[in-house]
């Protein structure tokens, strides 16, 4: 599962509770379900945020140096948004989704997508709840972390999750079940199971807050003859535009 589907669709279930009493206890699949309708509508229906993103990487699960770390953002305005996640820019307006990726100096162009304005169904929940094998609840003064174990075979052994008492995710913990070498070019490596954790940071909610000059895809690209065409300094890169229906 790449980044940032990881990314969309755990800030997706991502779960807080109104009333909640301290301490450890298990969640049943009746609160879970519930709870995820809840806190999709919640992200959908909050017309402007903003929040800093921290990917950290780690070879293990016990370690506490990451091997590789990234700062981003994630900014929603309505159905449009844009991101940093992972080295790689999004910008979604109401016309197009430009994706930019400086590693493989890449730029493509897409429809908008609908993941805004998506709703968590019970065919959702009924797939999604097919994999797990328990949940559990911790409860710290305002934060509630929720842990959810795997089935033995899918990528994940379980994650976790910390919310605040807005019902806001603050943090993200993914627990690999594959091992994987620690050094890839050494074939005599030491095999561990990794583990990524985000952090979510600085969350502001209001209009005023999502900077306008993220959300524009004209640093990157310009209309030239009816079509796009790459800016002078992103000259470069290759530009691929993957709509069916252009209408520029």
């Amino acid at each position: 599962m790449r980044a940032k589907a990881i990314f969309s669709f755990l800030l997706c279930i991502s779960i807080g509770l109104s009333a909640q009493q301290a301490g450890q206890s298990n969640v049943s699949l009746g609160q879970i379900n519930i709870l995820f309708k809840a806190i999709k509508e919640n992200y959908r229906d909050m017309e402007f945020y903003s929040m800093d993103v921290i990917h950290s990487s780690y070879v293990d699960y016990q370690s506490v140096v990451p091997y590789e770390k990234s700062i981003g953002y994630f900014m929603k305005r309505k159905n449009n948004y844009c991101s940093l996640l992972m080295g790689v820019t999004t910008i979604q307006n109401e016309k197009i989704k430009l994706s930019v990726n400086p590693q493989k100096k890449f730029i493509s162009i897409s429809s908008p997508d609908e993941y805004m304005k998506a709703v968590f169904t019970q065919a959702d929940f009924d797939l999604f709840s097919r994999f797990i094998t328990s949940m559990k609840r911790d409860i710290i003064g305002d934060l509630a972390t929720y842990r959810i174990e795997y089935k033995k075979g899918l990528s994940l052994s379980f994650y976790e999750m910390t919310v605040n008492n807005r019902n806001i995710i603050t943090r993200m913990k993914l627990f690999y079940e594959r091992e994987i070498a620690v050094d890839s070019e050494n074939p005599k490596s030491k095999r561990s199971k990794p583990r990524m954790e985000i952090e979510f940071t600085n969350i502001k909610y209001g209009e005023q807050q999502s900077e306008s000059r993220k959300f524009d895809t004209g640093k990157y690209i310009h209309l030239e003859n009816g079509k796009y065409a790459l800016s002078d300094e992103f000259k470069d890169y290759r530009l691929v535009d993957m709509r069916v229906k252009k209408d520029n």
